[in-house]
């Protein structure tokens, strides 16, 4: 499963709207773009996407970039 593309895709859609997909790298910090009720829904579309559960200290510790969250999903599920 490509989960960099959705979560890129849902980041803009949700929280980016009518920002350009070049304006958010894979190594961005999300937390100048991603309040903590947007972690939630985040971390709730990464649920349902990869299957499993994600804890609030992972969440925290791993949901900086989307390049970090795409490695803790390879992590846990083997995909990327």
């Amino acid at each position: 499963m490509d989960y960099r593309t959705s979560i890129r895709d849902y980041i803009l859609t949700n929280f980016l709207k009518g920002e350009s997909p070049e304006n958010l790298l894979d190594d961005s910090p999300l937390a100048g773009i991603l309040t903590s009720l947007s972690v939630l829904k985040l971390v709730s579309f990464i649920e349902q996407l990869a299957k499993i559960e994600i804890s609030a200290e992972d969440a925290g510790a791993h949901f900086r970039t989307v390049d970090t969250i795409v490695a803790y999903l390879a992590a846990r599920t083997g995909d990327q």
